[in-house]
């Protein structure tokens, strides 16, 4: 009888590591949309009346490769539908659980973020993803770009501008859309996510030495992100418990408190190149000034019934 429970035992090792995993591919060489996991199945489709569908775990992995624009999906479990439209597939209804690892590549922006769950669902013409549970999210563009010295030279520069997050749920917009050279692009179009915030990211000052870029940090309680706010720039809309800080290329820290909400203006390389603090009726906006941990002067702002800084 043991020997037999060993024949047993050794048959299903033995099958077990020859299991390959699930992958379907939507192109045998030039593949656009990839499915795969360790165990489940997947259903192959016939158009958008009659999708495919799958029901994966293990290590699965979906994910969406077009010059200029990636989105790579992990996690431990996953359900979802897809379908071609107009010749491109497209993976829409997705449920993923057992942790979540999501990356959306572009060519002028990426966006990384893990959580516990998230839904990814088409809608019109956007891409849509929502995260819940101790949810992760860093927003990054990266240009290169040049400085401008005090005697009119220039000096290479690669800018960077990164908001970091985290909180309980996170709401994240992308659209694919056709660039001049007639190439499949896709971009984050908005954000929502609910706190608390820490972002960092950079400010472009021009003063009568030249162009130079700032440091800056800022906290709140909420972050929205669109596109194409009320300047037609990309904007970042902070809320809730605010804290600004600029760092000057001599060490000097200026901190800004007390509004309710701060409007960050931003140009096509990311930099910071305008910010509004806006404070309701009665509440001040209180700018700090200092080097080290000693405050140097205080400024208080905002009187008017409106606000602003």
């Amino acid at each position: 009888m043991k020997r037999l429970q060993l024949i047993v035992l050794l048959s299903l090792f033995s099958l077990a590591v020859a299991q390959k995993p699930i992958i379907f591919r939507d192109n045998a060489k030039n593949p656009k949309v990839t499915i795969q996991g360790n165990q489940g199945f997947l259903i192959p489709g016939n158009g958008p009346t009659a999708p495919g569908s799958f029901e994966l775990t293990g290590n699965v992995q979906i994910q969406r490769a077009i010059e200029g624009a990636e989105t790579i999906m992990t996690c431990g479990k996953a359900t979802g539908i897809f379908f071609k439209k107009n010749a491109v597939t497209e993976v829409d209804k997705v449920r993923m659980t057992e942790g979540i690892h999501f990356t959306q590549k572009g060519k002028a922006s990426s966006v990384d973020a893990t959580g516990s769950s998230a839904d990814y669902d088409i809608k019109d013409s956007l891409k849509e993803i929502t995260i819940n549970g101790d949810v992760k999210v860093s927003f990054e563009g990266t240009s290169d770009g040049t400085t401008t010295k005090k005697d009119g030279s220039k000096t290479p520069n690669k800018t960077n501008s990164t908001m970091t997050t985290t909180s309980k749920s996170a709401t994240i917009t992308f659209k694919t859309v056709i660039d001049d050279k007639k190439k499949e692009t896709s971009e984050i179009q908005t954000a929502i996510v609910h706190g608390p915030i820490h972002m960092t990211g950079v400010q472009l000052i021009r003063d009568a030495d030249g162009e130079k870029l700032q440091k800056v940090t800022a906290r709140a309680d909420q972050m929205r992100y669109t596109i194409s706010g009320d300047s037609k720039n990309p904007e970042v809309t902070l809320e809730g418990n605010l804290e600004l800080q600029n760092v000057d290329a001599t060490g000097e820290v200026a901190t800004v408190e007390g509004g309710d909400r701060l409007v960050l203006e931003l140009n096509k390389k990311n930099e910071i190149i305008k910010l509004k603090f806006i404070a309701p009726q009665g509440k001040q906006v209180k700018s700090t000034v200092y080097r080290g941990d000693t405050p140097k002067k205080v400024d208080e702002k905002s009187k008017k019934k409106n606000g602003g800084a």
